[in-house]
């Protein structure tokens, strides 16, 4: 069997000035989870006011190829151990403020 992988990277960023301390990913709904690469700059904490940039790489598994797309989540740790939750509906509120859920991108798979 070969072993697919699929590159990824984007940006996180907590308030505060708060440092991220960590980046998870999934592509199969949360079943496992992969740990990000951060690159950030060396700062005390408390004084990150901005994004972190992260990179990783995830399994591809021959369904996800056969199926053609796949739907991949992420979620953010700051160093206050605050972690986005799952789904909107958690966090609803009239103003919309702070809506932080997962971060869910529909890939295609060439």
């Amino acid at each position: 069997m070969t072993r697919v992988t699929s590159r990824l990277g984007d940006t996180a960023w907590s308030g505060g000035g708060r440092k991220i301390v960590r980046v998870d990913l999934t592509n199969d709904e949360g079943v496992s989870w992969h740990v990000a690469e951060l690159e950030q700059e060396e700062i005390p904490d408390g004084r990150h006011y901005g994004w972190s940039l992260w990179t990783a790489r995830l399994p591809v598994s021959e369904a996800q190829r056969k199926a053609g797309d796949v739907e991949i989540w992420a979620k953010a740790v700051d160093s206050a151990y605050n972690v986005q939750p799952e789904k909107f509906e958690h966090i609803w509120n009239l103003r919309g403020v702070l809506a932080n859920a997962y971060h869910k991108v529909k890939v295609k798979i060439i």
